[in-house]
């Protein structure tokens, strides 16, 4: 709806997010901020999700100030890339304070190894259900 009623004229880039979270291996899958830059791609408009990774154990604070710090180096460094038309752009800051960041690497999508398990649990009434779990670790190393 944006690109055809709420804008008059040519749109140079989508830039979808900042999510919180990381949008990495298949969980970009099931991502809103990587479907935002998707769906500009298809529409032949360069697009780019940017996404902030935190820490669950440091109770879901979200190290907003890195993505603030690093976002317009980076995107400017990455719109100048001479990319095909039709590439979908996802970056992912790292949980950390920006002064802890020592470059950026490039690389294309992973994949995490998914097993599928059965949890039992209890109810309120303490009777047993069970639960899907998906199980996975990310497999060693991807460039």
């Amino acid at each position: 709806m944006g690109v055809r009623q709420l804008v008059d004229g040519p749109i140079d880039l989508v830039l979808s997010g900042v999510n919180a979270g990381q949008n990495i291996g298949d969980y970009i899958n099931y991502s809103g901020t990587v479907a935002g830059a998707m769906e500009g791609t298809l529409l032949g408009i360069r697009s780019i999700a940017l996404s902030q990774a935190f820490s669950f154990e440091a109770h879901r604070k979200v190290p907003w100030e890195t993505v603030s710090a690093l976002a317009p180096g980076v995107l400017k460094s990455v719109i100048g890339l001479d990319l095909p038309k039709d590439t979908l752009i996802n970056i992912n800051f790292p949980n950390c304070p920006p002064d802890e960041v020592v470059g950026n690497v490039v690389a294309t999508q992973g994949k995490f190894d998914h097993g599928l398990g059965i949890g039992e649990r209890a109810d309120g009434r303490g009777l047993p259900y069970y639960w899907l779990e998906f199980i996975g670790e990310p497999p060693a190393h991807q460039p």
